[in-house]
């Protein structure tokens, strides 16, 4: 009768060892998921940084050629 018993202890062990391991993973998503969220963050703020750019960059060049033509 300790055969079947032994067994199910076995059994029991590494279910609690896979258990832990799930656990562990689960931290490591949650930290990766807040990382690319964040990421996700800085590259919108540095979208709109190079679209405020470029409009500065097309006001500022009509002048230049318009200076241009008047030298």
């Amino acid at each position: 009768m300790s055969w079947p018993r032994d067994g199910h202890m076995q059994l029991s062990l590494e279910i609690k060892a896979l258990k832990k391991e799930l656990a562990a993973l689960k931290k490591v998503v949650e930290t990766q998921k807040e990382s690319l969220m964040e990421a996700k963050k800085e590259i919108k703020l540095l979208k709109k940084d190079v679209g405020t750019l470029k409009k500065a960059a097309v006001k500022k060049a009509p002048e230049k050629k318009t200076n241009k033509k008047e030298e």
